[in-house]
């Protein structure tokens, strides 16, 4: 059985980005007109913004910036290229004394019907323990967890494997008010696309979670970090097949 993608997430955590106090609303008009976000909360701690169509979210205050993607279908490429226009406009618009860490973490999914058949497959993905665990207590195992952490450099890589039960898939759709103008229309339209994206048929499966991080990053462009997360998961997807 294959992975699926299931999510991708972006977060950039920079010191002294104090001036979102003052210039977050510019840099929100800038999203709004030249990346078609839309804005869907903004207060003294933090602003929300969304682009519905493509599943993504977008969230920034005085101390990070957060891009996440659900279901997304195009390798990233729509994602990762919007990580890059955010994390240039907080720059351009707060001037921060420097960026802490980025980090772009993937999940994908095996999906079963029945969590009994999630938890056994998982038993299957890997046995390297140097002792059976399962000798040792004098039980069978009933599921396996893989969590693990890797270092290179600047890098740091934390592998996570396991299986999950979507318990609530909520789909949540939105009415135009009566007399609703032509904005508020075209707005209620693009925040129910987001629902359509929505996969509902989930009910069981086990989920890989990889996440990437580089302290006191290089000023590169975040495409390569990306694509370093994605060879990184091809690579363990190859080796864990779930069967």
């Amino acid at each position: 059985m294959n992975w699926e993608p299931f999510s991708l997430h972006f977060k950039q955590v920079y010191d002294g980005g104090y001036r979102y106090l003052d210039h977050c609303g510019e840099l929100m008009v800038v999203a709004e007109e030249k990346l078609n976000l839309l804005s869907d909360e903004v207060n003294p701690t933090g602003c929300k913004m969304s682009l519905p169509e493509s599943g993504i979210g977008v969230v920034l205050g005085t101390t990070e910036l957060t891009v996440t993607q659900e279901f997304y279908r195009d390798d990233g490429a729509e994602f990762v290229e919007l990580c890059q226009s955010m994390a240039d406009l907080v720059w351009n618009s707060f001037r921060p004394r420097h960026v802490e860490s980025n980090g772009f973490a993937s999940k994908a999914y095996c999906p079963f019907t029945t969590s009994e058949g999630a938890m056994a497959a998982s038993l299957r993905l890997s046995n390297e323990e140097p002792v059976d665990l399962s000798r040792v207590v004098d039980m069978p195992a009933r599921q396996r967890n893989i969590d693990s952490y890797f270092e290179a450099g600047s890098l740091d890589l934390h592998l996570q494997i396991h299986p999950v039960t979507f318990q609530s898939m909520t789909v949540q759709r939105h009415t135009a008010p009566p007399k609703a103008t032509e904005a508020q229309k075209r707005r209620i339209e693009r925040l129910n696309k987001k629902a359509d994206r929505l996969n509902t048929s989930l009910r069981h499966g086990i989920m890989m979670e990889l996440d990437l991080i580089e302290a006191n990053p290089p000023t590169v462009p975040l495409v390569a970090h990306y694509e370093l997360l994605r060879q990184k998961e091809e690579a363990l997807q190859l080796r864990m097949v779930v069967s």
